[in-house]
């Protein structure tokens, strides 16, 4: 979940979240909020704030997938969750190497 304040804290929660979930192989969803009451900002400025090391080798995070927009209004919203839940499944189909078995 991305928004004004997701790389801000002094503790680094979610940089080292998202080094320890790419080390032990767990796929991450990126979802940016969009609604200014809860921290929605330009993408650009959540690449800004985002610590060199999770842009470069190994963890590349803006590499493989772009972030679903997490919009408020209802109807933007249903979409938003769609396409989160479409992401979940389609992560868990290429890291459980489904493809292979059915092939």
């Amino acid at each position: 979940y991305l928004n004004d304040k997701s790389f801000l804290g002094e503790d680094n929660q979610l940089q080292n979240s998202v080094k320890l979930s790419v080390d032990a192989g767990i796929p991450i969803i990126l979802v940016h909020e969009k609604d200014t009451s809860k921290g929605g900002c330009p993408f650009e400025t959540i690449i800004t704030q985002t610590p060199d090391d999770l842009k470069g080798e190994p963890y590349n995070l803006y590499s493989d997938d772009i972030a679903v927009s997490l919009y408020s209004v209802k109807e933007y919203q249903q979409v938003s969750l769609r396409q989160i839940l479409k992401n979940i499944g389609n992560k868990l189909i290429d890291d459980t190497d489904i493809k292979a078995r059915i092939a």
